[in-house]
């Protein structure tokens, strides 16, 4: 009960992501966190998470098994929503463990992932940030030549291939 109450007013108060984050900061039982956000309500939720940074500043308070309730809370649709480019997905592939990376690239698709890479930059840091099985399996949706599009330089291309694992 004074869960509920506590969310009703910290729905009055809180006005942005930020200010959401600086209590999730200050709560250290990771369920409390959770039960926090369950209470404020996807709909609450949802009126002040409109970009991957507000969801960012969210995830940088939550660890493990609460990382995948935020996502099931907000809703796989507007999580994948979010995310208009590759340094977005990056930016919050930072804050996750490897099992919610891999969870949140299945929400987001590794087809919705490519169509958003447009530079050899943006896909070294996605390969970069990507547990190496969501990283091999996105190298399997490019043929060659896409590989070959995205660099521009016969020394980029090199440089690529030289890191490349022998497997």
């Amino acid at each position: 009960l004074l869960l509920i109450k506590l969310g009703d007013v910290l729905n009055s108060l809180i006005k942005n992501s930020q200010e959401l984050a600086e209590i999730l900061s200050r709560i250290p039982d990771e369920s409390n966190k959770i039960r926090l956000l369950h209470i404020l309500r996807v709909k609450w939720l949802s009126k002040i998470i409109f970009d991957a940074k507000d969801l960012g500043n969210i995830f940088e308070w939550l660890y493990g098994k609460s990382q995948r309730d935020f996502i099931d809370l907000l809703g796989k649709n507007a999580v994948k929503e979010i995310f208009l480019s590759t340094n977005e997905i990056i930016m919050i592939l930072h804050y996750l463990s490897d099992e919610n990376k891999d969870y949140l690239m299945d929400i987001i698709g590794l087809d919705g992932i490519k169509n958003k890479i447009r530079t050899s930059k943006n896909f070294l840091v996605m390969l970069k940030w990507l547990t190496m099985k969501k990283s091999r399996e996105l190298f399997k949706k490019y043929t060659p030549n896409e590989i070959l599009d995205l660099f521009k330089t016969e020394e980029e291309l090199e440089y690529f291939m030289l890191r490349l694992p022998e497997n």
